[in-house]
């Protein structure tokens, strides 16, 4: 049977603290990568060792100190991870149409009035992608939201690594009914 998998790269920090004179180290999500950071992503992690798990790939197959060549590594298996979560790889990759799209939804979908519409649109214009995130969760429901996003979608504003798994999972059909 053809498939894609599609999953978030939930992507972390790591903090280094020290309590009682032992270093503890603590992941940290809802942040944004930056350059010279190293590079954590709990569904890559996942998702290697499910493919493991399934025989899929090998152990000695993941660089794990090079990040891309396993997003590619994965790919060539039909396994598609984003970076963060699809909703703030979604608002990264829209752009500012992206952001008109997702202000327009949230009004629809929302309980509250202008001030709430305000602090969403806000925290998208100032690139707050988690606090946007977190309004969509606390004031309607990612499931609501992603409802009505669906029906708003633009190819211009779909992540990558969406749009490759969709092109994987037809190209795999048409294979299939070949």
């Amino acid at each position: 049977i053809p498939w894609s998998l599609i999953t978030d790269g939930d992507y972390y920090d790591i903090e280094i603290t020290e309590e009682d004179g032992e270093e503890k180290k603590k992941r940290k999500y809802h942040r944004i990568s930056k350059e010279g950071v190293p590079q954590n992503y709990r569904g890559l992690e996942l998702i290697n060792k499910m493919n493991i798990e399934l025989d899929i790939i090998k152990p000695e197959d993941i660089k794990s100190d090079d990040i891309k060549s396993q997003y590619d590594l994965l790919k060539s298996h039909g396994c598609f991870v984003g970076t963060y979560t699809y909703e703030v790889d979604t608002m990264i990759k829209g752009g500012e149409a992206g952001k008109t799209i997702l202000k327009k939804v949230y009004s629809e979908v929302k309980p509250g009035g202008k001030k709430q519409q305000k602090n969403f649109d806000d925290a998208l214009d100032e690139n707050e992608y988690w606090t946007a995130l977190s309004k969509i969760e606390n004031n309607v429901s990612k499931g609501r939201f992603a409802q009505r996003f669906a029906s708003n979608l633009t190819i211009e504003i779909i992540p990558e690594y969406i749009k490759d798994a969709i092109t994987s999972i037809i190209t795999k059909v048409t294979k299939a009914h070949e």
